[in-house]
């Protein structure tokens, strides 16, 4: 629905895609604002095969050519291009929470995540800077992992589980609780302690964990009965 808002409205209105991500931002080392938007540069590609058109500069955050990264967020274009030998490469526009950037591919990073280079995935792409004296600054992408992929495998691992806290002997306050949970489906488990008798349990529907679920439960039970690990 929100592509669909974008692409007939040119902007996201009921919401944004990145909205129940932010905590994931916090593990980037790279995002739109380190980089400055110029006008179309001609520039070398890797190996000498084409010229690129980048629009990138180095600002004052000082990146280093062959400095690695990791940023993330929804893929908005994707531009396949053919070096003169022949060779796959593309430009691929990332919004993320800051606003937009453009990295390039090239065939070896294309030929292996192809599949995952389209419009509207929720991606994490890392990479290296790419710095020549007198040239600007392009973001070359070596690895692309789709979040949902990232998820699944957390899950899978076990790694995250969600923790309440409160009172499950008071009716009203089970209920809003449940009425909360069972809004929100998904693979996430659940352990609830009752506070008054101290015994835990795992909820029997596990759920998606998002902004919404969090916010909720947090004005039903209090942030301090909430945990996520």
């Amino acid at each position: 629905m929100l592509n669909y808002e974008r692409e007939i409205v040119g902007v996201y209105m009921s919401g944004h895609p990145l909205q129940d991500y932010v905590k994931k931002f916090d593990n980037f080392t790279l995002s739109s604002d380190m980089i400055i938007q110029d006008d179309e540069i001609q520039v070398d590609s890797e190996d000498d095969e084409m010229r690129m058109e980048v629009g990138d500069i180095i600002n004052e955050n000082s990146l280093e050519d062959g400095q690695p990264f990791t940023c993330g967020g929804i893929i908005t274009e994707v531009n396949m291009k053919r070096t003169k030998t022949g060779k796959s490469m593309c430009y691929v526009k990332l919004e993320d929470l800051k606003g937009i950037m453009e990295l390039t591919f090239f065939s070896t990073a294309v030929a292996k995540y192809r599949s995952i280079l389209e419009e509207g995935n929720l991606v994490t792409i890392k990479g290296r800077i790419n710095i020549r004296p007198g040239m600007p600054l392009s973001v070359v992408g070596e690895a692309v992992f789709l979040w949902q992929d990232e998820e699944e495998k957390a899950r899978a691992e076990g790694r995250e589980k969600l923790y309440l806290k409160y009172d499950t002997k008071n009716p009203d306050l089970n209920s809003k609780v449940k009425n909360s949970l069972e809004t929100y489906p998904g693979e996430t488990q659940v352990v609830v302690r009752c506070s008054s008798s101290g015994k835990a349990f795992t909820y029997p529907h596990n759920v998606k964990i998002n902004n919404h679920l969090i916010n909720e439960l947090s004005g039903i039970i209090g942030d301090e009965n909430i945990i996520l690990k």
